[in-house]
């Protein structure tokens, strides 16, 4: 049987897809050292897919997280 939990994740792209998908440890929230390591994962993904896009830098989307 399959049990029902909840996972948090941070998902990276672009126009052509997905970069990074970056899944947090459960029961904790995104602080300052998790997100720096994220965009180090970002950087590297970036190296390994698109490695132009370096060059282009990064925009982030500061969106309200959602509330149920």
């Amino acid at each position: 049987m399959l049990s029902v939990r909840k996972v948090m994740y941070t998902v990276f792209g672009d126009r052509k897809g997905i970069l990074l998908v970056d899944f947090h440890p459960r029961g904790e929230t995104v602080n300052v050292d998790h997100y720096c390591e994220s965009l180090r994962k970002l950087r590297r993904a970036i190296q390994n897919k698109r490695r132009g896009m370096l060059n282009a830098g990064v925009v982030l989307d500061n969106a309200r997280p959602h509330t149920a």
